[in-house]
């Protein structure tokens, strides 16, 4: 132990203790030297710094080791070690400093849990729940944080950017499980998020409730009227309200999109298919040049209406990509002849639209 420790205190990068060394052995050694570091009574702010850099990243090795080699361990057990560790870690008087670690070593866990979710988890809703309850409480927590600083002290960095990220991996991840939202899991996230975001005071923050608030809004329309309205390429507007009595299909797509690209010679078959039948179709490029997306028109020649949202926005009309909190394109609405939803799909899946369609028109006939 000596001898590590000796090397520990004297490397550079008390991580890299031997090539020799498996990795398993490495961290194990590297935990030991920072415990042994931290436990002495006088630690300058430097070494401590660099002990508990040594320690989470140890231990966040180990936890995932050990999911590596027992796939059906829940990631919880796997990081109780960690979670811990950076428990006592911050009653330190140090701590401060080291929070953006303390914030990675949570969400380490988080990215874990989430994966689990898609690939082991059972019951899949209870678990979503149980990673909702989570976040939601990481955000409270680091929100009343920073609010008991003082003003240049405080840094909502880490918590805007994973909010935009691990928020938005997690809702993809839920709208896999919870397709048609019955089970409402999206939308339960987004109700309990989005409030504690917009009341935060921080601007960022509250910029990302309006997505949630969107999200929300997308996930929960089927069954309702469904608004939008959009200038196409050739310079008329169009509402939805305008095509009442035809099965409309609006869909969310743009020239940099390979999903949404791929689904267009089958949306044209069933379009050519069902036109006469009544059935339109609005396709919303979201593309920020509408030169691009008028050559690939006139490229394409695709028989249906296209719109624009560059020039939506330059006509005042609601952005209703920001709206539906579409995060991702291509997203698809299924409105019937009443103006309601009756399905909604993100992501490409011609057989599952053909399906819908083939349902709706079949059930008049």
């Amino acid at each position: 132990m000596l001898t590590t420790l000796n090397f520990y205190t004297m490397s550079n990068d008390p991580t890299i203790l031997s090539d020799v060394l498996t990795p398993q052995i490495r961290s194990r050694v590297t935990l030991d030297s920072a415990d042994a570091l931290l436990s002495m009574p006088e630690v300058s702010r430097e070494q401590w710094s660099r002990a508990v850099r040594a320690k989470t990243d140890a231990l966040r090795e180990m936890a995932r080791q050990k999911l590596n080699d027992h796939p059906q361990m829940k990631p919880e057990d796997a990081f109780k070690e960690l979670e811990q560790a950076v428990e006592e870690l911050e009653r330190s008087p140090y701590a401060d400093e080291m929070r953006g670690i303390f914030f990675y070593c949570k969400i380490s866990l988080l990215f874990a849990m989430r994966q689990y979710l898609n690939q082991t988890a059972d019951s899949k809703a209870d678990y979503a729940g149980e990673i909702q309850k989570r976040w939601v409480g990481l955000n409270k927590n680091e929100i009343n944080r920073q609010n008991s600083l003082p003003k240049e002290k405080r840094n909502l960095f880490l918590l805007t950017y994973y909010n935009n990220m691990y928020t938005r991996m997690l809702i993809n991840a839920l709208e896999e499980i919870d397709e048609d939202g019955s089970q409402g899991l999206v939308a339960s996230l987004c109700e309990e998020l989005a409030p504690i975001l917009d009341d935060s005071g921080f601007p960022e923050l509250q910029e990302y409730a309006k997505t949630l608030q969107g999200i929300r809004r997308r996930v929960c329309c089927v069954g309702k009227e469904f608004e939008f309205e959009c200038v196409l390429t050739n310079g008329e507007k169009i509402n939805v309200k305008d095509l009442r009595g035809k099965i409309v299909l609006v869909n969310f797509w743009a020239t940099w999109c390979g999903p949404c690209l791929h689904e267009f010679p089958n949306m044209k078959t069933q379009y050519e298919k069902f036109r006469d039948k009544g059935y339109e179709m609005i396709a919303l490029s979201v593309d920020a040049d509408i030169e691009v997306v008028t050559e690939f028109q006139e490229q394409n020649d695709y028989p249906w209406l296209v719109g624009s949202l560059v020039q939506s926005k330059d006509a005042g009309l609601v952005d209703y990509h920001a709206y539906y909190g579409i995060q991702s394109v291509p997203a698809t609405f299924l409105l019937d002849r009443d103006g309601k939803v009756l399905f909604r799909m993100v992501g490409s899946d011609d057989e599952r639209l053909n399906r819908e369609l083939e349902k709706v028109f079949a059930a008049q006939e």
